[in-house]
Parts: structure tokens; C-alpha cells; sequence
């Protein structure tokens, strides 16, 4: 698994598939939701005020980015209510998250770390629970091909940095570890 930090707006990064997360009680939406919502016209916006989505924890939809983005899909995360969310939800998320995309066939993807922009979760740990997880329980093939790019805030990258050191090291060389600022800046 090879592993990015880029703090480039998430709609100038080629994959194929982005992650954008929301909450159940997170209205209008915020963070990358929120300003997908709007690239797209309000889109998101007009499926949950129809009902089609509400943002439960472990909702999975995924929708079409219609060329607002450099990527052809987006894979909207129901985070649950914002009061119930914790690093045992954030963890079972992020696992999820790793079933569905590979499911999808899905193995360069660009994300957040989940429920960040709104919840009070240290960046450090945050980085390193979600690393691990999309990391274990892939088959050795899956994980090698595994691309991931986490976009962040910049002022959050020596925390989130800090966490995917961490991670590395528990993983014990099943993540390729690339810092992004706009080039690549290899850790070996």
C-alpha cells in the first residue's frame, strides 16, 4: 500500500474514486462533503433532502463526480450522529471503508481521514488507525496495488505524518510511505 499526504484541493488529484464523509446531523453539509455539494449544485444536498440519504453510520453510496472532479466517482460515508462518534467508530469505518473499495475493485483513492473536519479526533492517532486498518486484512497482491492519498489541511501533515510513521512501523512494510507537497518527497 502506498501511501500520500496532499494538501491539493480534492478535485485536481487523478483516481478513481474519492471519499467524502458525512453526518447524520451535519446540516448543511461541512468539510469535503459540503464543498463537493456545491461543485456539484447542490446534488448531495437535493438526495438527502429527498430521503435517499441520511448519513447513518456505514451508509455507502456512490455517485458520479460529472466532471466536477479528476476523478470519475464519488464515494459518499455515512458517519452516523457527530455525538456518538468515536475512535471505536472511526475504526470500524475505516475498515469498512477498505471492504467496499476493494469490493469495487477500487485501489487509488483520495480521502480525508474521516469525520476530522468536524470532530475533535487528534490527527496522530487518527492517521495511524485508519493507515492500519486499510492496510490489514487485504490479500498481499491487493494491498501491494493499494494507492491511497490522504488530503488534509496542511497545518494538520506533522501530526498526520507522525501517525503514518507510526502505522508504517506496525505494519511492518506493507505501506510505501510518500509525503506530497505539491512533489513527491520520498521516507526511506
Amino acid at each position: 500500500m502506498k501511501v500520500k499526504l496532499s494538501g491539493q484541493g480534492i478535485d485536481r488529484i487523478e483516481c478513481e474514486a474519492v471519499i467524502s464523509y458525512f453526518f447524520a446531523d451535519e446540516r448543511p453539509l461541512k468539510g469535503t462533503a459540503g464543498w463537493i455539494d456545491g461543485r456539484l449544485n447542490g446534488c448531495l444536498s437535493g438526495l438527502i433532502n429527498s430521503g435517499k440519504i441520511d448519513g447513518h453510520f456505514k451508509e455507502f453510496i456512490l455517485i458520479g463526480s460529472q466532471d466536477k472532479l479528476c476523478s470519475p466517482r464519488i464515494l459518499l460515508v455515512g458517519l452516523g450522529h457527530s455525538s456518538q462518534f468515536s475512535f471505536k467508530r472511526f475504526s470500524q469505518i475505516s475498515e469498512e471503508i477498505r471492504k467496499v473499495m476493494l469490493g469495487m475493485k477500487v485501489f487509488h483513492l483520495a480521502t480525508p481521514l474521516p469525520g476530522l473536519h468536524l470532530m475533535d479526533l487528534e490527527p496522530f492517532r487518527a492517521a495511524e488507525i485508519f493507515l492500519v486498518r486499510m492496510a490489514k486484512g487485504s490479500g498481499v497482491n491487493q494491498a501491494e496495488d493499494f494507492s491511497l492519498i490522504l488530503t488534509e489541511d496542511p497545518t494538520k501533515f506533522d501530526r498526520i505524518l507522525l501517525g503514518s510513521l507510526q502505522a508504517k512501523q506496525k505494519l511492518k512494510g506493507k505501506a510505501e510511505l510518500e509525503v506530497w507537497r505539491g512533489e513527491v518527497i520520498r521516507d526511506d
